[in-house]
């Protein structure tokens, strides 16, 4: 997608997760980067965001 576009282009390691709706219920996203070689620090820190939310369980209303 174009937000991540500048980060797939430098090559960097990431990840985008769920991150809520906005009042409207529009689904929100979280992006996690890294540095070179950082994928493990990349894959935890999105395992730690959703141990402790539940965004990734949840659908909008359709």
């Amino acid at each position: 997608t174009v937000p991540t576009a500048p980060i797939d282009n430098c090559g960097m390691p990431s990840i985008t997760l769920p991150a809520g709706f906005t009042d409207r219920g529009t689904p929100l996203a979280a992006q996690f980067v890294g540095g070179d070689f950082a994928e493990p620090l990349v894959l935890a820190a999105g395992h730690a965001f959703q141990q402790v939310t539940d965004h990734h369980t949840r659908h909008p209303a359709l």
